[in-house]
């Protein structure tokens, strides 16, 4: 939900009243220019964010009983895969046109991004990840994106590179257990406290940090205020998704916004500065990142049916979009569909 505070009180925007708005939009089209399957795809720009939420699985209330606004909500990367999915399997059981408009509209979010990435141009530096799960999966694939190369521990620490290079922690690169024997994983999650960090020999050949790992209590801190005034610190700038305020990374000492996403931390003083200070170590900790994705699902969904698809309607279809989508025509599947024929005759 958007949520307006005002004096009169809330003015609430759902996800579904602001698709019914575009459908309005649409439906203002010429008769004339609505082809075959006008009423799919008029569905599919109502229902495109319909089923984002879910009120049986989610509360989205705050906790005063007052409606919560999506931009506050904090959601993980698994969330918004789930809600992706769903949002496909139930626009499968409408019909395939539907389901396609669909992805197109999700794949179109993602390109976009991907196409931003692609025009960056990183320097010969080293960035070393900490989390192997679904969030540390997620900066793998940017980094992927960004043509970053990734190289193991050992020369990590040891080579230096004349490209950019990054690292991808487990528990155990980055922690030993105190009485020095070397067991599994396992033991570190059980026997968290009998553990030391050993993350200084990183920050010391690192300008980036990214932190996506899970911390639980008890494990030991990656980076403390001692750490950061040390000739050896050279990290000069920290992503900490993870986001724990007072936790295991100590320059994380408040969370950022979306608006205003990074601020400098004065190793010296502990306290924030100008990240633009010479003396400041740059920290991005904005703890509801994900709540970005249903304004970009919003405007690329928009923006492609703006571009890609409504001139057709008025240019005689000229370079063949609509007559490509098209599944059925006089009774019988295009060739761009003859692929599904056999389920047509029951064969399978």
């Amino acid at each position: 939900m958007i949520v307006n505070l005002k004096n009169e009180g809330w003015e609430i925007f759902s996800h579904s009243s602001h698709g019914l708005l575009a459908g309005k939009i649409a439906n203002e089209i010429q008769d004339q220019y609505k082809s075959k399957n006008w009423v799919a795809t008029l569905a599919a720009i109502i229902e495109h964010d319909d089923r984002q939420l879910d009120f049986n699985e989610k509360n989205y209330l705050t906790k005063i009983g007052t409606p919560k606004d999506f931009l506050l909500e904090n959601r993980n990367v698994g969330e918004i895969v789930k809600r992706s999915k769903r949002l496909l399997h139930q626009a499968e059981e409408k019909s395939t046109w539907i389901s396609m408009l669909i992805a197109h509209h999700l794949r179109f979010i993602y390109s976009e991004i991907a196409k931003e990435l692609n025009k960056i141009k990183v320097p010969a530096i080293k960035i070393v990840v900490t989390g192997t799960g679904k969030v540390g999966a997620g900066v793998r694939e940017i980094l992927e994106i960004l043509k970053i190369k990734e190289v193991s521990v050992n020369d990590y620490l040891k080579k230096e590179f004349n490209e950019p290079v990054y690292v991808q922690l487990d528990v155990l690169d980055y922690n030993v257990r105190t009485d020095g024997r070397q067991l599994d994983k396992n033991d570190f999650f059980v026997n968290p406290t009998e553990y030391r960090s050993t993350f200084m020999r990183f920050a010391k050949v690192s300008d980036i940090y990214i932190a996506s790992h899970f911390y639980g209590e008890g494990a030991p801190f990656i980076i403390t205020h001692r750490n950061t005034k040390s000739v050896n610190f050279n990290i000069k700038v920290i992503g900490d998704i993870s986001c724990d305020i007072d936790g295991p990374i100590a320059p994380t000492i408040r969370h950022s916004t979306i608006a205003n996403p990074v601020y400098g931390y004065n190793p010296d003083t502990k306290q924030e500065i100008n990240f633009k200070d010479e003396k400041a170590i740059v920290v991005m900790a904005v703890d509801n990142l994900p709540c970005e994705l249903p304004d970009n699902a919003s405007r690329g969904f928009g923006s492609m049916f703006i571009k890609d698809v409504i001139p057709a309607f008025y240019n005689d279809d000229k370079d063949g979009v609509l007559q490509r989508a098209k599944m059925t025509e006089n009774g019988k599947l295009t060739q761009n569909f003859k692929y599904l024929q056999e389920y047509v005759d029951g064969k399978e």
